[in-house]
């Protein structure tokens, strides 16, 4: 509930950075977890295209 109360809270902003930290094991599922969560607050379709950027943090710790 109090990721679904911060969530809330950028609904309103004109940008919004999604940080992922690429090397943790289960970032796919975090994506995921938050996209899910967004689309169950009703958040526009136009919001994940129009102001919303994926930031993809510790590329340098992945190995190939």
């Amino acid at each position: 509930d109090s990721f679904k109360t911060t969530l809330l809270e950028i609904q309103n902003a004109t940008i919004v950075l999604h940080i992922i930290d690429t090397s943790h094991p289960y970032h796919e599922l975090q994506k995921r977890t938050v996209l899910k969560v967004l689309k169950d607050l009703n958040f526009p379709e136009s919001f994940y295209s129009e102001r919303m950027i994926e930031v993809h943090n510790k590329v340098d710790l992945l190995t190939s």
